[in-house]
């Protein structure tokens, strides 16, 4: 057999075994311009659903999605009844203020590795937020969310990973991106690593790392000493949440495939960077619309490498599987009232389990204990868009109540 015709073969395996994760979520990209900061992992998957043509025939995508919205109904019911002892966040008094004055910057941790963030630092004996980014992009100085924490003078530095745009375009003329895509596999450790340059950099003194949707996945990798407090913002259950049938069956195609000896797992995997390509380039297309840079060819190739690097990076993670005991970390919450049911069932499971892990004194007391569990009324998963003054407010909570705790500082 020709290596061709293998890899054709695989390719279409592949296919088969992935396209039912494509299900079409409701909170899609392309609903707006500005979800691009906090979308999870699933969106771009279930995006390329509707602009692209391959896979299985619309009968068998009906069944598919039948089978996924009878099992993401069945975690809506359980979620119902799971109860977290959550609160309602208080908007920052005040507005934001018109034009932020915060500071862009870069660390290089390497050739070819650059992370980009902004930063506004009022005070640095007070605590600050570590905001970590979303699947496409952190958080902006221009955004509302951002102009809101500064106007109530908090503390904050918002990171882009290297994958993202923002980062790539610190890249010098003629360098290259360390990632390649995916292969050899991208950890969520390289992420862990750009966090803590940010951090040495600014001499940051135990930050409050803040997560949003996919930055999920870094946390369990960041350094418990260093990075003792985070608060998760409507965080990614799991990889495959959109679709867990779906994702179930990949993984199933992808052991089998992998016992056979001409195949084998790097064969998988070779074929899987080459099938995410094809899923993340539509994708990057529909982004080039709102972001400019994307439509140069060299940045546009850039990007969709750095977007596969990221799905590898997330496979497998399940927040509801995390031993709290053993983290040695302290967790705030901050989740959307009107979640997808699936990933809000994950969430909930995660914070029960969370808060069952705490001494008395620090579930009852503590802002990091059930005082710090926070429900925004009116959001959707994207809370910094759908209610940025909201999300400022219960991060404003967190800070002030961490200084009264004095949990920061050296």
């Amino acid at each position: 057999m020709s290596f061709k015709i293998w890899f054709a073969g695989l390719i279409g395996f592949l296919i088969l075994a992935i396209q039912p994760v494509q299900t079409f979520a409701k909170d899609t990209l392309a609903n707006s311009s500005q979800a691009s900061a906090a979308s999870s992992l699933s969106i771009p998957l279930s995006f390329s659903n509707s602009i692209s043509s391959s896979g299985s025939d619309a009968t068998s995508n009906a069944s598919s999605q039948s089978s996924t919205q009878s099992l993401n109904a069945s975690y809506a019911v359980s979620n119902a009844s799971l109860g977290i002892p959550g609160r309602p966040a208080a908007k920052v008094p005040g507005k934001a203020v018109a034009v932020s004055s915060a500071v862009e910057d870069a660390v290089r941790l390497k050739k070819g590795w650059v992370v980009s963030y902004v930063y506004k630092i009022f005070d640095e004996n007070k605590p600050t937020l570590l905001l970590l980014p979303g699947i496409f992009r952190g958080l902006e100085k221009e955004e509302e969310a951002l102009r809101t924490l500064e106007a109530a003078k908090v503390n904050f530095v918002s990171i882009h990973f290297s994958t993202h745009n923002k980062s790539i375009l610190w890249l010098e003329e003629n360098e290259t991106p360390y990632f390649d895509g995916g292969l050899p596999l991208f950890t969520p450790e390289k992420f862990a690593r750009e966090v803590k340059a940010v951090t040495d950099q600014l001499e940051l003194q135990k930050p409050i790392i803040v997560s949003l949707s996919y930055s999920a996945v870094v946390v369990p990798y960041l350094d418990a000493e260093q990075f003792p407090y985070v608060v998760q913002v409507a965080p990614m259950g799991r990889h495959d949440e959109a679709n867990l049938i779906g994702g179930a069956i990949q993984k199933n195609w992808e052991d089998w495939l992998a016992l056979n000896p001409y195949i084998g797992r790097a064969g998988v995997l070779v074929a899987k960077n080459y099938y995410l390509h094809m899923i993340w380039n539509p994708v990057v297309l529909f982004l080039s619309s709102q972001m400019p840079s994307l439509q140069d060819p060299t940045i546009f190739t850039y990007q969709v490498d750095g977007f596969v690097s990221m799905n590898f990076a997330a496979e497998p993670f399940d927040i509801s599987q995390t031993n709290f005991r053993r983290t040695g970390k302290k967790f705030a919450w901050i989740v959307a009232q009107s979640e997808d049911p699936t990933r809000a069932y994950f969430q909930a499971a995660a914070i029960k389990k969370y808060l069952a892990s705490l001494d008395k004194t620090t579930f009852e007391k503590s802002i990091f204990g059930k005082q710090g569990v926070f429900i925004i009324k009116g959001s959707s998963h994207i809370i910094p868009q759908d209610q940025p003054a909201l999300y400022a407010g219960a991060l404003s909570e967190v800070v002030k109540q961490a200084e009264k705790e004095k949990v920061f500082g050296p």
